[in-house]
């Protein structure tokens, strides 16, 4: 299992820029983005948007050198109806927009940028993503690209951005929680959240996707966060928080109940033969584990409630504070949708059944 580091090594890097592999970020408005991009490109410039995006560039698409398209859904079949002579694509939206433009470049073989409108940075990073073409989904190769972050274009993004700072040291956690019950060697401590400044919570979110393409541990939070009815980094946070403090302050393996484990399969839509039902001495020993590093865990994960306190302060600025209570469908599903998380320990010692 290998884990996102707390930062990387910085390079020199041009005005307004930070360094990443490959490339850099860019701070700067999508407007001045656009100049720089087509400044150092040749060809016709196709210009992609989606539905919440088309707004910001709609100055640059009357320039006889653009062409202009507004993405309704993620098939990026449109792209591809473009007329000859596009020689870059410069893209600002969500993930799939991003994707989607990072594949034509790939299939076109030309230079990308991207205004991503999501401060956490996803589908900006990952060599290869899901694309939808014709209405048949498929796994393909994406291009790289440059970076220009418009702190404005984002700025409804990055409370759930720092959110998802809070998930990634919650999966630090996490892990380090199972490789004790695994009797392994714990991985290093993480460092603490970035300062509430935009520009540090794309940097940090920039670390952690880079990361991520390398095979860092996401975490189950991830997960669960895309098993809400829309996707909510901060709901996540919080209730995966609440659960562990709950586990490790009060929770006691029930040594004669057994989870349900057919019947949770078949209520997460999951095959009951991908569950890792532990054995008996693999149960004993973790209860043991349990008892004698309870009190550390327990340490650890008051500091981290303390520093989602601070996420609630930024999150407060953006939108009202929703408190969720008990157990929802998302969380009780998680260990049969997340095998090797947590909550899977938890469900393993009978604690996350419904009464």
């Amino acid at each position: 299992m290998q884990f996102a580091a707390p930062s990387v090594p910085k390079k020199t890097p041009l005005a307004g820029e930070d360094a990443k592999d490959g490339g850099g970020l860019h701070f700067c408005s999508v407007e001045e983005g656009v100049a720089r991009f087509r400044g150092r490109t040749a060809g016709k410039l196709l210009l992609v948007s989606d539905a919440r995006s088309y707004a910001r560039l709609a100055f640059a698409s009357s320039s006889p050198r653009a062409l202009s398209v507004v993405l309704d859904g993620a098939d990026v079949l449109p792209l591809f109806a473009m007329p000859d002579g596009v020689g870059a694509i410069f893209a600002a939206g969500g993930e799939e927009t991003l994707t989607a433009a990072r594949f034509f470049a790939e299939v076109r073989r030309v230079p990308c940028a991207l205004a991503p409108s999501d401060a956490a940075l996803y589908g900006a990073y990952p060599p290869s993503g899901a694309v939808l073409s014709d209405g048949v989904r498929m796994q393909a190769p994406l291009r790289d690209a440059e970076l220009f972050c418009d702190v404005a274009f984002m700025r409804p993004s990055l409370s759930s951005a720092l959110a998802r700072v809070g998930l990634a040291r919650l999966a630090r956690f996490e892990a380090r929680a199972l490789a004790v019950f695994a009797e392994e060697r714990p991985p290093l401590k993480d460092a603490p959240l970035p300062s509430a400044e935009p520009e540090n919570i794309v940097r940090a979110n920039s670390i952690l996707r880079q990361s991520e393409c390398q095979g860092a541990w996401q975490g189950e939070g991830a997960s669960l966060v895309r098993l809400y009815p829309e996707p909510d980094a901060f709901r996540a946070l919080h209730e995966l928080t609440a659960l562990y403090l709950a586990f490790f302050k009060c929770g006691k393996p029930r040594k004669y109940a057994v989870a349900d484990y057919n019947g949770r399969a078949r209520r997460a839509g999951s095959a009951y033969g991908d569950i890792a039902i532990p054995s008996p001495d693999a149960y004993a020993r973790r209860a043991l584990m349990l008892e004698r590093r309870r009190a550390d865990f327990l340490l650890e994960l008051n500091a981290i409630a303390r520093q989602n306190a601070e996420i609630d302060s930024v999150y407060a600025f953006s939108q009202p504070i929703t408190v969720y209570n008990g157990i929802s469908d998302a969380l009780y599903t998680l260990p049969e949708r997340c095998p090797g998380g947590l909550s899977a320990v938890i469900r393993d010692f009978g604690l996350l059944e419904r009464s």
